[in-house]
C-alpha cells in the first residue's frame, strides 16, 4: 500500500498486528517564510508554521491548487526533481491565505 505523507512519518506495525504512525509534527505543510516576511524568522519555520487544515480543505475542493507537500522547503524533498513545483504550490497557498482569506475574514470581522 502507499502512505502519501512527511518524509519523516514512521509506519511500524505493533506487536498487536495493529498499525501505527509516528513522528506526524509535520502532516500538514508549512507556510512559505520567504512571503511572510512580517513574521519573525526564528529556528526553522517550516518545522512550525504549518497550514491549517480548514485552509487545505477549501484549496482541495475548489482545486485551487495541486495537492501540497510537507516535505516542501525541506532537505526531504532534496533531489526530487518535483521539488520546485512543489515549492511553488506552497508559495501560492501562503499567498492566498494572505491576499485573500485574510482580507476576506478581516471585511466579515468589520462587518
Amino acid at each position: 500500500r502507499d502512505l502519501c505523507c512527511a518524509g519523516d512519518v514512521e509506519v511500524h506495525q505493533g506487536e498487536d498486528k495493529r498499525i501505527y504512525l509516528l513522528d506526524l509534527a509535520r502532516t500538514f505543510p508549512a507556510e512559505d517564510a520567504q512571503v511572510t516576511g512580517h513574521l519573525p524568522v526564528v529556528g526553522q519555520p517550516v518545522f512550525y508554521r504549518m497550514l491549517r487544515p480548514e485552509l487545505l480543505h477549501v484549496i482541495k475542493t475548489t482545486s485551487l491548487l495541486p495537492p501540497l507537500s510537507p516535505d516542501a522547503f525541506t532537505g526531504f524533498s532534496r533531489g526530487d526533481p518535483h521539488a520546485p513545483q512543489l515549492e511553488r504550490n506552497s508559495t501560492n497557498a501562503t499567498l492566498y491565505l494572505l491576499n485573500t482569506v485574510i482580507p476576506l475574514f478581516a471585511r466579515d470581522l468589520s462587518n
